[in-house]
C-alpha cells in the first residue's frame, strides 16, 4: 500500500510507455481488493503449497459495491505474476469485469 501517496508527478523524466503502464498497474493494485494484495506476495514467492489460485468476482470481496471484482488491470498484474510463478496449475477469474486486453 501507498497511504500517504496522493500524486505522482513524472514530468520532465525520460519515462518510456511501458514503464507508465507498470506504475500505473502498482498504484492501481491500492484499490483492490485485500485478496489480491495479500496473494501476490505469494504467488512471486513460489510458494509450493499454492497450486490453486481461486479469484473468482462477486459480492463480498470488497466492501463497496463494485469492489468484488478485477478489471483489465488487476488481470495484468496477476498475469504478471504467473509468468514468475511454477507451482499454480488452477486459475479460476470468473464472474470479472475482464475484457479481451485482460
Amino acid at each position: 500500500d501507498t497511504p500517504h501517496l496522493r500524486k505522482l508527478t513524472l514530468k520532465k523524466n525520460p519515462v518510456s510507455p511501458a514503464w507508465l503502464s507498470r506504475i500505473h498497474a502498482a498504484t492501481s493494485l491500492n484499490r483492490y481488493p485485500p485478496k489480491l494484495k495479500a496473494t501476490l506476495p505469494i504467488i512471486l514467492d513460489n510458494d509450493p503449497t499454492l497450486t490453486t489460485l481461486d479469484l473468482r468476482g462477486g459480492e463480498g470481496m470488497g466492501k463497496e459495491p463494485g469492489r468484488g471484482y478485477f478489471d483489465n488491470t488487476a488481470a495484468g498484474i496477476i498475469s504478471e505474476a504467473l509468468q514468475r510463478n511454477h507451482t499454480v496449475t488452477k486459475l479460476d477469474l470468473s464472474n470479472n469485469h475482464i475484457g479481451p486486453e485482460g
